[in-house]
């Protein structure tokens, strides 16, 4: 899935995926509600899977900054992760 926003290009393909966030088994692909994705030059950006995952026209890809992704990580994630990609954190 890839989309071009304010000139800019979103690629779920060739960008990492930081986490999947399931509504439902993990088993299912057609459970997923959202995802986080870190592009090569650092950017984020959301991708919200669709009620119908067999129709790409439905998917959203949503640029987020640093700190939506800080904060979607906290709450989606281990700190591992957290200190994985954005460092060190005070105890």
């Amino acid at each position: 899935m890839n989309k071009v926003i304010n000139s800019k290009m979103y690629d779920t393909a060739t960008a990492e995926l930081i986490k999947k966030v399931f509504s439902g088994p993990i088993d299912d692909p057609d459970v997923i509600t959202d995802a986080l994705y870190r592009k090569k030059n650092g950017e984020f950006f959301y991708c919200v899977c669709p009620d119908d995952p067999d129709d790409p026209t439905s998917y959203s890809i949503i640029p987020c900054c640093e700190d939506d992704a800080k904060l979607w990580v906290e709450e989606n994630c281990s700190g591992d992760k957290y200190v994985e990609l954005f460092g060190e954190v005070e105890e």
